[in-house]
């Protein structure tokens, strides 16, 4: 082993443990101390600047979005039902799991098959197998967003005729039903 390789070997297991470090190495400890004395300070002084500053922080923790938090979902798996939900298939989780894994699975045995690769024939199966679905949701999602904004305002319109006309609203909603499918 020359001295170059050595270098790089060195170099490369240097910056691994720096980075190692910096993962495991947690909250520093002088931050943690003015945050801590930063929260008393707002708890117990009279100051209205740090009391507004206080119901601030508050109210901005607060409002912070958790992870996976899209229209209500709690979790990864939540959020995957509601999309298929919102585009109007009547596929259902598994059906979806199933497909991306079937979809999955062919690519990667087509793509191991022609070349012999397994991790190419496992990369294209697992990007084809997950993106393909998803993009197929993603399509049908924005197919029935589009069509509701289409027909959106004349459903409106009929609306406003039927109460302007003396219809009571549950007619006119029938009415609505009736005239425009969807």
């Amino acid at each position: 082993m020359n001295i170059l390789q050595f270098l790089l070997a060195f170099t490369i297991l240097l910056l691994g443990t720096g980075l190692g470090y910096a993962a495991f190495a947690g909250p520093s400890g002088n931050k943690q101390l003015n945050r801590r004395l930063q929260a008393v300070r707002f708890r117990h002084s009279e100051n209205t600047t740090d009391k507004v500053e206080a119901q601030l922080r508050k109210a901005v923790a607060a409002n912070k979005p958790t992870a996976f938090r899209i229209a209500g979902s709690g979790s990864r798996t939540e959020a995957l039902a509601l999309r298929l939900h919102r585009s109007g298939k009547s596929w259902t989780l598994q059906q979806y799991i199933q497909t991306s894994a079937g979809i999955g699975l062919a690519v990667a045995l087509v793509v191991f098959l022609k070349t012999g690769a397994l991790v190419l024939s496992l990369g294209a199966g697992l990007l084809l197998g997950a993106g393909l679905p998803h993009m197929a949701v993603n399509r049908a999602i924005k197919k029935r967003t589009g069509a509701f904004t289409s027909k959106f305002p004349d459903a409106i319109e009929l609306l406003v005729r039927g109460l302007r006309s003396g219809l009571p609203v549950t007619e006119t909603l029938g009415v609505i039903a009736q005239e425009i499918p969807g």
